[in-house]
Order: C-alpha cells, then sequence, then structure tokens
C-alpha cells in the first residue's frame, strides 16, 4: 500500500480510537460519578448549612481524594478494554495518548457528581458572604473616620 494511504488509514484509525476511548471514559465516568454521589450523600447527608463550613470542606477534601482515587482505577480497568482495530495496518491502541490519561475521567466524574458541586457552590457562598461582611464592615469604618 502506498505510504501516503497508509498515512491517511493510521490517521483514521486513531481519530476513531480517541472517539472510542471517550465514549468509554463517558459512560464509565458517569456510572462513577452516581455511585459516588450516592455513597457521599448516604455518608456525610446533603445539610450543609448545619455542618459548617468546616466540616464541608473536609467533605469536600475526601470527596475529591476519592474521586481521584476511583478515576485511576476506572483508568486501569478502561486500559484493559481492547480496541476492535488494534492491529489493522499495525496500528497500536496503547500508544494513544488518551488511553494512558485519566483527565478526561476524573474532569467528568467531577463534574457529573451533584453532591460536589453543591459543596463547591455551598464553600462559594460562605466565602462570598464573609467577603462581603468584610467590604461592608470597611466600607463604615471609612465613613466613621470621614465622619469625625
Amino acid at each position: 500500500m502506498n505510504k501516503i494511504l497508509k498515512d491517511i488509514v493510521l490517521r483514521f484509525i486513531k481519530i476513531i480510537d480517541i472517539g472510542y476511548i471517550t465514549v468509554l471514559y463517558f459512560i464509565f465516568a458517569i456510572f462513577l460519578a452516581q455511585s459516588l454521589d450516592h455513597i457521599f450523600i448516604r455518608l456525610f447527608g446533603d445539610d450543609y448549612e448545619s455542618k459548617g463550613k468546616y466540616k464541608v470542606f473536609l467533605e469536600f477534601l475526601c470527596q475529591i481524594i476519592l474521586t481521584g482515587i476511583v478515576a485511576y482505577i476506572g483508568r486501569n480497568v478502561i486500559q484493559l478494554i481492547p480496541f476492535p482495530l488494534d492491529g489493522l495496518y499495525g496500528f497500536i491502541h496503547m500508544r494513544v495518548k488518551e488511553v494512558s490519561s485519566g483527565s478526561l475521567l476524573t474532569s467528568i466524574t467531577s463534574m457529573f457528581q451533584l453532591s460536589l458541586q453543591e459543596k463547591i457552590t455551598y464553600l462559594r457562598k460562605v466565602q462570598n458572604n464573609e467577603y462581603d461582611e468584610k467590604e461592608k464592615k470597611n466600607k463604615e469604618n471609612k465613613e466613621k473616620k470621614a465622619n469625625t
């Protein structure tokens, strides 16, 4: 086969492989996210207001750590799933960088964990309220100094 044609075929197979890997990561990530949500809501509940920011922050850290560990395991499992076109025209599935990159799996898993998103929203709300209170006090102090 002509070298240029073989190169085109190999690139086309690589594009198909990247799509295949993405779909596998996406399906696995949705499953992981739902499972982690179920576990963390059962363990810690979802009433963040009554817990306080430090406890919610510790839960957030635990959830991030477990997400990373589970994503690592998931990436290793996905690497074991064969690519149907592996070996065709000399194509080697394991050489594709996306196979060994867990960032896509971690990102999607984090993105679809509703309890993680709610914790982030709560922590941002608390942080913004504290910042607004400091700004309000600074403004009041400046007004008092200006009036005296």
